[in-house]
């Protein structure tokens, strides 16, 4: 017979019971114990739904104005006289005397350095045509394709960055498209604090307010962030938002108001005691979006790198600028383009509208889902693209004399016919679950199993 001592059976009996409590614990409605349950997606618990959209037209423009000033010293260090510079509808236009134009354009393509070659594209970042004695310059396809691409990867990060400041739970930020982010937001019926802080580029800086047109650097006409008071504001940028590495709101006991301190890295403080030390009796204009904070007045030379931005804040508002300036400005604008509120569930169709023997009934019953996002799978895609019109239609990397594919095809057609206009329309409004560009391959998912 074997003998355990009274320790070890009393250990294991707790043990026992513990490991029992963990396993139910996800079956009641309140745990003092293990307060956190197994997380419910956006598809079982509810929730809201957002698609952002990165807005690239002003880094294109930006983008332009730099390569404006590089193409002048391009052609000067060549001995070839340009002018007439300017930028309209996205091009960079300009003139020559020079009467060989052939060179001009080939000394542009030829060039790695003033016009990068992209060689998984095999094409340039910049193309240039001669039209009307005029010398045209603009981004490639390849071009805008690196820029969204670009943009898209910067724009995720900083979106999930402030998305978790806020302490969201399981919140799915994934790319939707070239120039699309798709946030789900598990369990928040209302997302306005977070649209608030997406809707923000949030660009910094700290300039001086001047009285006079500055000669140097020029001047901005920037109003405050209450819209009561116009400043003219020197374009001349002392430090920026990159120069930042914390911010955390804080409650300033001399004055009792809420306001957002910050640390700036070493580069940073040089620079803001350098400033602050020459500018003693000037306002220093704090702009964020292109909008005045506070401009207060220079008392001492700030030569720690730390600082206060101070301006009337409630504690959530100094919360959520902290946030923005914690998790960096985005590389662009972004709007949000669409939005679901209370959604109950995700529909994933996979390719069952399609194929299904009915479907009418079939898109009669969908119909009457509410709060749902349908997802389709590539049949029906298939019946958007009218694949039975292509000479040899084929599917999936099928044979075309394939009695299956035809057989499929004929199918398409059949579903298509019965469901007329509004069966295409219905279709077209279901989503993608993920379609992006790698090399010069488009790359979709559309099926059910795809996340």
């Amino acid at each position: 017979m074997l003998y355990f001592s009274k320790l070890k059976i009393i250990s294991t009996i707790l043990f026992t019971i513990f490991l029992t409590y963990i396993c139910f614990s996800n079956l009641l409605e309140s745990n003092s114990l293990i307060n956190k349950k197994i997380n419910l997606g956006l598809d079982l618990q509810g929730g809201s739904y957002l698609l952002l959209e990165v807005d690239n037209n002003p880094v294109i423009e930006k983008n332009l104005q730099t390569k404006l000033l590089q193409i002048r010293n391009f052609y000067k260090n060549k001995k070839i006289k340009v002018f007439d510079f300017s930028i309209n509808n996205q091009k960079i236009s300009f003139k020559s005397n020079s009467e060989d134009s052939e060179k001009i354009i080939s000394l542009f393509m030829e060039d790695n350095e003033i016009n990068p070659y992209y060689e998984n594209y095999k094409a340039n970042q910049f193309e240039i045509s001669l039209d009307q004695n005029i010398f045209l310059v603009a981004f490639s396809k390849y071009g805008i394709v690196e820029i969204n691409r670009s943009l898209l990867d910067q724009a995720v990060e900083i979106v999930r960055k402030r998305i978790d400041e806020v302490g969201t739970n399981e919140p799915t930020i994934a790319k939707n498209g070239s120039n699309r982010i798709l946030v789900e937001l598990p369990g928040l019926d209302n997302p306005d604090r977070i649209k608030n802080l997406l809707g923000k580029t949030a660009n910094l800086d700290f300039r001086f307010v001047t009285n006079s047109n500055d000669a140097s650097f020029g001047t901005d006409k920037l109003m405050t962030l209450d819209d009561t008071e116009e400043l003219n504001v020197s374009k001349r940028v002392i430090i920026s938002g990159d120069n930042l590495v914390d911010a955390k709101p804080q409650m300033d006991n001399i004055n009792n108001e809420t306001v957002v301190s910050f640390t700036l890295d070493r580069v940073g403080a040089k620079k803001f005691g350098k400033a602050t030390k020459d500018g003693i009796g000037k306002r220093l204009a704090i702009v964020l979006d292109n909008k005045i904070i506070s401009a207060p007045v220079i008392r001492d030379a700030i030569t720690t790198g730390n600082g206060q931005i101070s301006g009337n804040f409630t504690v959530q508002e100094a919360n959520d600028l902290s946030i923005l300036l914690r998790s960096g400005a985005l590389p662009a604008p972004i709007k949000i383009i669409e939005e679901r509120k209370d959604i109950d569930q995700i529909i994933c169709l996979g390719d069952c509208f399609a194929l299904g023997p009915e479907p009418e009934k079939t898109m009669a019953a969908l119909k009457n889902i509410s709060k749902c996002i349908f997802i389709r799978g590539n049949h029906d895609r298939y019946l958007l693209e009218k694949l039975w019109e292509e000479e040899s239609p084929s599917l999936e990397g099928m044979d075309p004399n394939d009695p299956i594919c035809k057989a499929i095809v004929q199918n398409e057609k059949w579903t298509a016919d019965l469901l007329g206009a509004e069966g295409y329309e219905f279709c077209s409004k279901m989503k993608i679950a993920h379609r992006e560009i790698v090399g010069q391959t488009l790359i979709e998912f559309s099926h059910a199993w795809y996340k």
